[in-house]
């Protein structure tokens, strides 16, 4: 599957626009993470620190340019409160599943059971 579109998806969910920086919850379907992405606002470095010290390393290094952070769930439960709220929206990203499916497949997708919703993400191209 291609990350970017999912990457998109968290941009606009997370509305932004300018610099700064969006701190996102990794899941299954961001395996592969590009370098950058490019929207109609500018380009985002991606990145996915291991640390809470190699995020806050990434963002010193990023000097206010805009950055996507993709987290492990570990690293986002225990992040510091300071580092979310001066992020856009002061929270961590997440996108549910049936977002993921509506962002990949370009439709509307509601009603889903539990099942047929894990079956369809472990078959998205």
């Amino acid at each position: 599957m291609q990350p970017e579109v999912l990457l998109r998806k968290i941009l606009d969910a997370a509305n932004a626009r300018e610099g700064g920086y969006v701190l996102a919850l990794d899941n299954e379907t961001l395996v592969e993470l590009p370098p950058t992405l490019t929207t109609a606002y500018g380009t985002w470095s991606v990145k996915r620190p291991s640390s809470e010290l190699d995020l806050r390393h990434m963002l010193w290094k990023a000097n206010g340019a805009p950055l996507l952070a993709v987290l492990p769930p570990a690293l986002a439960a225990d992040l510091a409160v300071d580092l979310k709220r001066s992020a856009q929206l002061g929270r961590i990203v997440h996108l549910e599943p049936v977002e993921v499916l509506t962002a990949v497949l370009g439709i509307q997708v509601q009603g889903v059971d539990d099942l047929t919703l894990q079956l369809a993400l472990e078959h998205l191209p």
